[in-house]
């Protein structure tokens, strides 16, 4: 394992990054992780990935992990924040092909990560052998919180956490779990996870105002039908989930997303949900079937390491 770090093209701002590296590797996971989190977390999965034979990169998007040290957490610019923070996916995406030529790159975006990964693979789909979605939904239905976040930049400055996002992120997220231990109980049913999460400093902190504006009003996520047609037909796409996932509202934002897939004509799109697990399957009490179904799925699409 090893870190680094980049400078963006987008603004100068210095993206770190977590490597796990293996000699001879079927392909490379490049990870974009979730909100209010940071590649670290990503270490066991990276294990797992590697001894399947495959590396591992991860970044620390813009506002997280060590970049948001340097900077500040929850901030992801200055303006254009969100669509930056997709630039900063390509620019390791194509440092990746850069350093290693020829060898598969696969895109796997978690929660706020798979929603950058959406957007990623309708903008440079080609640029990448496969993507995965871990955690994910679509996104629509947020326009009538624009005005309201807006004003909160307006009085508050855009580095401001947004109250009306943590309102509304945080409320009913934990409904349906029998006797919740924390605020967090939605993320996993592993108690030991939930608490490290709760005990990580680079964990659970509110994003800004400005962050939440761009992720919301200034994205080029795609949410109409036309969006969707420019995503390559043959990407092989794999999406896996909780049933009981509240971000993905009981699977219904998330089949929503399948459908639209299917409208555009994607041809290579393979999902898999499980019954009782909540938000973060790499955490989950099911994690090693939810990575065994995953890397069943990689080895069906990734050739085989030759050299």
């Amino acid at each position: 394992m090893f870190e680094s770090s980049f400078v963006s093209a987008a603004d100068q701002t210095e993206i770190f990054f977590t490597a796990w590296p293996i000699e001879k590797r079927r392909a490379i996971v490049l990870i974009a992780h979730g909100a209010a989190e940071h590649a670290g977390r990503y270490a066991r999965a990276a294990g797992v990935l590697n001894k399947a034979g495959y590396g591992v990169a991860a970044l620390d998007h813009r506002g997280h992990g060590r970049t948001g040290q340097a900077a500040k957490l929850g901030v992801f610019a200055d303006q254009d924040g969100w669509n930056r923070a997709v630039a900063d996916i390509h620019q390791l995406v194509n440092r990746t092909r850069d350093y290693h030529p020829g060898e598969p790159v696969v895109l796997l975006g978690h929660s706020m990560g798979s929603i950058m990964t959406q957007q990623y693979i309708a903008e440079h789909g080609d640029s990448i052998d496969a993507a995965i979605l871990s955690g994910s939904a679509l996104i629509d239905g947020f326009s009538e919180l624009v005005p309201l976040i807006e004003a909160e930049v307006a009085a508050n400055g855009r580095e401001t956490p947004s109250r009306v996002m943590a309102e509304m992120m945080g409320a009913g997220v934990n409904e349906g779990i029998e006797n919740p231990r924390t605020d967090y109980d939605w993320l996993s049913r592993d108690h030991q996870e939930v608490q490290a999460y709760i005990d990580d400093p680079l964990c659970g902190f509110e994003l800004s105002a400005g962050a939440w504006l761009d992720m919301i009003k200034h994205n080029r996520i795609p949410k109409h039908a036309a969006d969707f047609l420019t995503i390559p037909k043959e990407l092989p796409l794999y999406v896996f989930a909780g049933e009981c996932d509240p971000i993905n509202q009981n699977l219904g934002a998330l089949q929503e997303l399948l459908r639209r897939y299917a409208t555009a004509g994607l041809r290579n799109v393979a999902w898999r949900f499980y019954a009782g697990a909540r938000h973060e399957l790499l955490n989950e009490t099911n994690r090693e079937q939810a990575s065994a179904d995953l890397l069943r799925w990689l080895d069906a699409h990734i050739a085989p390491a030759t050299a």
